[in-house]
């Protein structure tokens, strides 16, 4: 019997330990990812791109060679990150919303 519980207390210690290392080797990987390269890891603050994108979300941003109306971009605003949808566009400049207010315009 007390072999089996010992067993058994490995096996949990064992299943601890391992979803530990898999989650810090992932929140180190993520991080990496946005230091070292053009991807981008952020978690959504705000309900502007509701429903599409909820607030908490993690969304992952790179470059694009370009950018049209419609497409969902993810740009630098003082020390903060938008992301809201183009709505138009002039001379390479760009005018964004996010899709929620939208959709309260429009009620």
């Amino acid at each position: 019997m007390t072999k089996k519980i010992f067993s058994t207390i490995c096996t949990i210690v064992s299943i601890i330990f391992t979803t530990f290392a898999v989650v810090v080797v992932s929140i180190w990987a993520v991080g990496m990812i946005g230091k070292n390269g053009s991807l981008k890891v952020l978690v959504v603050q705000t309900g502007s791109m509701q429903p599409l994108i909820p607030v908490g979300s993690l969304i992952v941003t790179r470059p694009a060679s370009s950018y049209q109306i419609g497409d969902v971009v993810t740009y630098r605003l003082g020390h903060s990150f938008v992301t809201h949808r183009i709505i138009s566009a002039q001379d390479k400049q760009f005018r964004t919303q996010g899709d929620a207010t939208t959709r309260r315009t429009e009620n």
